[in-house]
């Protein structure tokens, strides 16, 4: 099977002459290798907009794997010169290939031999326990034999794998980085292709399990660490995977509609990440250092409780008067202080977390007070809270086409890019309502950060509270070799930043580029508030804000 090989063919003769005359040798360093060659004529790609017959090129570029096959099977080298050249911010070529018109085929060039004969596939996994490798004695010496988890996961993996493509698992890359400090690295792209469900379990069992593994939780068991039980009990697991292409065969990832095949995707790979225009999304979390030192001066209390006497009062955190009963929610429906269903986990999965954390609390005091003194907050209160928030974010986003860019190691702060203004502000507008309906670990909407806040008998703030801001525009797509993972630049990256530090808490701030491209999708379901113009650190010119809501009795699609 053959593909046209006219943008690639253009970024090997380009590493090959070390982009201005440097030789071969220019192409072997870490910012003329051929992949990175590679990336800076895919960002060209999705900047090729023709004088005639545009509308195709715009519509071919919402992922990074269309842009690649656009890259391979649309444009022409010249057109990848100029479109490199203006991205680059040089001069375009003096003189730009002729027009033609949409759908008349591939551009003339030399093919591509993409796949020939037998289409083999491979899985790599590594990493085996002691109790999974048995050694044998064989009449030429000593054999070993892999069994159990390590092995089935082998097969997973290898069954992931499409004809002609290599898939390894997340600790065999992780494993190859660490190799590629003692020796050369090899000439190799590694690509994270998604968090996939490669076989799909039986959901009967899934609350019959979380009941069985949540009631021998304890005190120190996270939340992930419970999820990821009960998907193992349960035969659906979550597998981390990376494709490995060398330079001959990066055609096939144009070239094949995805290189795994799995039951499901869960976490976007860098393949279905948008490319060209984004709207890139910044989101923090109000004060994150001042809930995780106040859940350090929890714990600390829970120990002193555990070993002078449990169930002291003195070491309970009051809790303000609420009066009169539970407050009514914004439709008009009493609501409880903790525990309304949130987006991210199913119902059994989030009774059985609380079920796990009301088991592990049995021996230390916790639990309702009395007489006015509220629930004393659990130790990991803070990041169960975090992780119910990891989930959300990665739900939500991958319901809407988003991919995370980044997190902090503490789970507060986040980076997501979106193909489209409308599915980064309903994003953001979700989010916002997830935190108000999640059912946040108890104890947690004791801290003033985190409680509750209620006007005209509507629930304004509830839990973590969020400031999101948002901006559109085009932004350049870079492999990062160290994660496998995609990263994007460009000023709409550094306006969504300076946009979410001005957001206040608990909403959604967006430029007016975000607005104007959404307003026609989105202006009958969110309300939007013009904060006039302002300026951002930074920035040179100012830049109009707006504060966007879900309008009352409007729910996103």
């Amino acid at each position: 099977m053959t593909i046209n090989g006219s943008g690639f063919a253009l970024a090997m003769r380009t590493a090959a002459s070390g982009a201005g005359g440097g030789g071969a040798a220019a192409a072997t360093t870490p910012d003329d290798s051929l992949f990175n060659f590679l990336w800076r004529d895919l960002n060209a790609a999705t900047a090729a907009l023709l004088p005639t017959g545009a509308n195709w090129a715009q519509a071919a570029t919402a992922t990074v794997a269309n842009a690649m096959q656009l890259l391979y099977d649309k444009l022409t080298v010249g057109e990848v010169l100029m479109e490199r050249g203006v991205s680059e911010g040089g001069a375009a070529a003096p003189a730009p290939p002729a027009p033609r018109e949409a759908g008349i085929g591939p551009p003339a060039g030399d093919p591509e031999l993409v796949l020939r004969g037998l289409r083999v596939r491979v899985g790599l996994h590594s990493g085996p326990e002691e109790d999974e490798v048995e050694l044998q004695q064989l009449a030429g010496g000593l054999a070993a034999r892999y069994c159990g988890c390590f092995l089935s996961t082998c097969k997973e993996v290898s069954d992931a794998a499409v004809g002609g493509m290599i898939i390894l698992s997340g600790p065999t890359f992780r494993a190859y980085q660490q190799s590629r400090q003692r020796a050369k690295p090899l000439e190799v792209m590694l690509l994270h292709v998604g968090d996939h469900v490669v076989q799909a379990g039986n959901p009967d069992l899934e609350g019959a399990t979380t009941q069985t593994l949540t009631h021998h939780a304890t005190v120190t068991s996270p939340p992930a660490a419970i999820t990821s039980a009960i998907a193992t009990a349960t035969g659906e697991l979550t597998r981390e995977l990376f494709a490995a292409v060398s330079p001959t065969l990066v055609p096939r990832l144009a070239l094949l509609p995805s290189p795994v095949r799995t039951a499901r995707e869960v976490v976007p790979g860098c393949l279905s990440a948008p490319a060209g225009m984004v709207a890139p999304v910044f989101c923090n979390v109000l004060g994150v250092e001042s809930l995780l030192a106040w859940e350090r001066a929890v714990q600390e209390r829970y120990l002193r409780a555990h070993s002078t006497g449990l169930g002291d009062p003195s070491l309970r955190v009051p809790r303000p008067s609420m009066g009169g009963g539970p407050r009514p929610s914004a439709g008009g429906v009493p609501r409880s202080s903790v525990g309304h269903g949130g987006p991210s986990l199913s119902q059994g999965l989030r009774s059985g977390l609380l079920a796990a954390q009301d088991t592990a609390m049995n021996g230390l005091g916790g639990g309702a007070g009395v007489d006015g003194v509220g629930v004393v907050p659990r130790p990991g209160t803070v990041q169960a809270a975090l992780e119910l928030l990891r989930d959300a974010v990665t739900d939500i986003a991958s319901r809407h086409g988003g991919y995370v860019v980044a997190s902090s190691a503490d789970g507060g702060h986040w980076v997501l890019v979106f193909g489209s203004a409308e599915a980064a502000v309903l994003w953001g507008l979700e989010m916002l309502e997830a935190m108000l309906a999640a059912a946040w670990p108890e104890g947690l909407l004791e801290h003033e950060l985190t409680e509750e806040v209620w006007e005209g008998g509507v629930l304004l703030k509830r839990g973590l509270r969020l400031r999101i801001g948002i901006d559109y525009g085009q932004a350049m797509v870079r492999l990062v070799p160290r994660t496998g993972r995609l990263d994007y630049v460009g000023r709409p990256m550094n306006r969504a930043a300076r946009i979410a530090a001005k957001a206040k808490a608990a909403s959604v701030l967006a430029s007016d580029a975000v607005w104007s491209t959404a307003r026609g999708a989105l202006g009958t379901l969110v309300t939007p508030t013009s904060l006039g113009l302002g300026r951002l650190k930074g920035v040179k010119e100012a830049v109009e804000l707006w504060a966007l809501r879900v309008r009352p009795q409007a729910v996103p699609p």
